[in-house]
C-alpha cells in the first residue's frame, strides 16, 4: 500500500510541472525600449506575472544591490500582458523607469504561456542553454530575498560590484 501511495504521489507532482523543458529564444523590450535577448547566454530568468511579484522583486534586487542584472545572467522577465495599455502607458512604465534594473517587458502572454508558473508566485529559473534544469517558487518577498541572497552571494558577483 505504501509502495503504491509513493507512486501515486509522484506521478501527481511530475504532471504538476507541465512547463516547456527549453524555452525559446526571445527579444523582449524594457522600460526604456531597450531590447534584451533571451537566449544561450542567460542562466537564470526571474519571473512575474502579477503586480504584487513586481514589487517583491524590485525590493529584493534593491535591498542586495544585483543591479546590472546581466552582469549574473540574470534577466528579470515581468508579464504585464493582461494590464490594460493605458494604464501600462501613464501610470506602470513611468514607475518602471525610476527602477535601477532592467525589466523586460512581456506585452504577449502566448509568449511566456508555457513558462513555469504558479498563482501570485514569483519564479527563478536557472537555465543551461536555454534548458529548464531548476524552478523555484516564492509566494513571498522575504523569500524571493533569502534566496537571490543565496544564489548570488558577494562573492559571486563581479569583481567590479565588490
Amino acid at each position: 500500500m505504501a509502495r503504491w501511495l509513493t507512486t501515486l504521489l509522484i506521478s501527481c507532482l511530475f504532471s504538476i510541472s507541465a512547463f516547456a523543458d527549453t524555452l525559446a529564444p526571445m527579444t523582449l523590450e524594457d522600460q526604456w525600449e531597450k531590447t534584451h535577448a533571451l537566449d544561450t547566454k542567460t542562466k537564470w530568468i526571474l519571473f512575474s506575472h502579477h503586480k504584487d511579484g513586481g514589487e517583491w522583486v524590485k525590493n529584493s534586487v534593491d535591498r542586495l544591490q544585483l543591479a546590472p542584472l546581466a552582469q549574473h545572467n540574470l534577466l528579470y522577465v515581468a508579464d504585464i500582458s493582461a494590464m490594460p495599455s493605458l494604464v501600462t502607458r501613464v501610470f506602470a512604465l513611468p514607475k518602471m523607469r525610476d527602477y535601477a534594473f532592467s525589466i523586460a517587458l512581456v506585452r504577449e502572454s502566448e509568449l511566456v504561456e508555457d513558462w513555469p508558473r504558479q498563482e501570485d508566485h514569483v519564479a527563478l529559473i536557472e537555465l543551461q542553454s536555454l534548458q529548464v534544469k531548476t524552478v523555484h517558487h516564492f509566494a513571498d518577498e522575504a523569500s524571493v530575498a533569502a534566496h537571490l541572497s543565496k544564489v548570488f552571494k558577494a562573492d559571486q558577483r563581479p569583481a567590479s560590484e565588490n
